[in-house]
């Protein structure tokens, strides 16, 4: 990606100050996390490395940074391993760099590296000096952002979110709406400050510092519509009392609407329940109220 394209992706990623103008939805799998969601009205937030998409939260490198990499990798090499073993990386570095144009894959390596080192009689820990250089290298060159996230979108129809997300359709699906927030209270606006809608493109951004590669997806995903709330405490949770509605996925257990009618009941909220079902002419979801009274 030349210079000028980095500039205009830059420049397209939308402002902080963008905010949904639409309730966003949440899509949970059968889990006590969100169960709990309902009871206590907070949002579970995890690292932005554990998400599925393995380059979600990278960034692409410059040759002066990979560069940069690879002499941090052999500054650890040289200054915790032998030179036996440093040697060994280095023929096995060599052979692989005669051919520019045969792609090895870092876990490829890393088992080459295991069987070098096993050839030359370094046997009992080998994979174990090959398993660091795998971790190492990924983190390195993942570089994911540090921040803790919960993701949310537009869309609470989505057969294949509510497959990915919703435990194959068996899960929940919650409606927040952000504008029954109070803008006046602190930790509000702290809230709104922390959602970024996410934006799609299939060049990776150059972002060295982890400043916004967490809302950079590839264009496959585009369908997700997404939004993220960013956990700059990095706790494992966030206070978000604005859930107003809850949905049972087609597949849900019957268990699964007592406790969620219970946890709702619970909460001391105004939250309306629905369930999902299947529409008979099209490939779509249809919503069923369910009445809490009963």
């Amino acid at each position: 990606m030349d210079y000028t394209t980095y500039l205009d992706l830059f420049c397209t990623i939308p402002s902080p100050t963008i905010k949904p103008e639409v309730p966003l939805y949440r899509y949970r799998g059968n889990a006590k996390h969100a169960l709990d969601e309902i009871r206590k009205q907070y949002v579970f937030t995890n690292y932005a490395g554990d998400q599925n998409d393995p380059f979600d939260s990278s960034y692409r490198m410059t040759r002066e940074e990979a560069l940069e990499y690879r002499q941090t990798i052999e500054y650890f090499l040289v200054t915790y391993w032998t030179i036996s073993v440093y040697s060994c990386y280095q023929k096995l570095r060599e052979s692989f760099e005669k051919d520019f144009k045969k792609v090895v894959s870092l876990r490829q390596f890393s088992e080459s590296l295991s069987d070098a080192l096993k050839k030359e009689g370094i046997a009992k820990p080998a994979d174990r000096i090959a398993s660091f250089y795998y971790d190492h290298c990924l983190t390195t060159i993942n570089r994911r952002s540090y921040w803790n996230i919960a993701c949310f979108s537009e869309k609470r129809d989505s057969i294949p979110m509510w497959a990915y997300y919703a435990s194959n359709h068996e899960g929940l699906c919650f409606k927040y709406d952000f504008a029954l927030l109070d803008k006046e209270d602190q930790y509000n606006r702290s809230i709104m400050d922390s959602l970024h809608k996410v934006w799609y493109t299939n060049n990776k951004p150059h972002d060295p510092d982890g400043t916004f590669s967490y809302l950079v997806k590839a264009q496959d995903w585009s369908h997700e519509q997404e939004w993220r709330l960013v956990n700059w405490r990095n706790t494992d949770d966030i206070i978000l009392p604005c859930m107003t509605e809850v949905y049972l996925g087609i597949n849900a257990p019957y268990e699964l609407f007592d406790s969620t009618i219970d946890a709702i009941k619970a909460s001391g909220r105004d939250i309306k329940l629905f369930h999902c079902y299947p529409n008979l002419q099209e490939y779509r979801i249809e919503f069923q109220a369910i009445n809490l009274s009963t």
